[in-house]
């Protein structure tokens, strides 16, 4: 091989050389990125996990308060009815 063809090919090769580091550095940064977007991801569903046991706890509190309510009323009525109701 003669000598511009030796310097042609070195310099292919520093191209290439260039476009790796700079694929890498690009690559780099989106995997940083991803592991971002993974932790978000995991801190949302932590919270969402959080936000559906206070809902179900709500939940379960409401129904409490509802019977307890209703119980309430049964009590009254029956109460009224043996008191002589309408008559």
């Amino acid at each position: 091989m003669s000598t511009p063809e030796l310097r042609y090919i070195k310099k292919e090769i520093e191209d290439l050389a260039a476009s790796l580091v700079e694929i890498r550095s690009v690559q780099t940064k989106y995997i940083e990125g991803h592991h971002l977007l993974e932790k978000s991801l995991v801190e949302m569903r932590s919270d969402i996990t959080h936000i559906k046991a206070s809902q179900d706890n709500l939940n379960n509190n409401l129904n409490k308060l509802l019977f307890i309510i209703g119980g309430g009323f049964v009590v009254a009525f029956v109460g009224w009815i043996i008191k002589g109701g309408l008559s």
